[in-house]
């Protein structure tokens, strides 16, 4: 009886020790498996997180191509940036309005001046006035066409150039006058002519 008792506290023993090992195994592949998931989980939220950024970097991206092709389609280029002085109202400045394109006229001057979009006919009615003496150029020139009177700044788009070759802009002023110029054009075809070629 003793010999099986011995042989029943081993077997109970080597349980005990067999159990524990392999308690102590399953608790550690727990351990492991929990460090595992822990790690994966971080890098899962890392890469939740990246990719949140990259498909806000990729909106950002197309916003961005759009905004190019668009100023592709119609660009913006400045035409009149150095600055021009009238010496009187004698003296006149004029440019083209170029055909397709939008005109955006804006400058500012350190006297009052004037000016006029017109027809090239104007223009030249304009230039006979004061040839024939009824005028200045500044009196002359402001009978003919559409614009501003006596101002010292101007921020306005003018429109009628996009479907007409015809136009000019003209700067008069009553008296001496430098103008700052920041004049540009963006390209604006009409889909029919404008203006005097209507």
């Amino acid at each position: 009886m003793r010999g099986l008792l011995i042989a029943l506290g081993l077997m109970l023993a080597l349980t005990w020790v067999v159990g524990g090992y392999a308690l102590y195994t399953v608790i550690r592949d727990d351990d492991a498996q929990a460090k595992k998931t822990t790690a994966v989980s971080a890098q899962l939220s890392e890469a939740s997180r990246r990719y949140t950024q990259l498909q806000a970097e990729n909106a950002k991206a197309n916003a961005d191509l759009k905004t190019a092709q668009a100023e592709l389609q119609h660009p913006t280029l400045g035409i009149w940036n150095v600055h021009e002085t009238l010496s009187g109202p004698d003296a006149y400045l004029t440019g083209g309005i170029p055909d397709t394109f939008t005109y955006h006229l804006k400058f500012t001057s350190d006297a009052p001046v004037t000016v006029t979009y017109m027809t090239n006919r104007d223009f030249v009615n304009g230039i006979l006035c004061v040839q024939n003496g009824r005028g200045t150029s500044h009196s002359c020139m402001s009978k003919f066409g559409q614009g501003w009177y006596d101002v010292t700044s101007l921020n306005q788009d003018i429109h009628i150039g996009e479907g007409c070759a015809d136009y000019l802009a003209v700067f008069t002023a009553a008296r001496a006058a430098t103008i700052q110029p920041d004049v540009s054009v963006t390209y604006n075809p009409a889909p029919a002519p404008t203006g005097a070629c209507a």
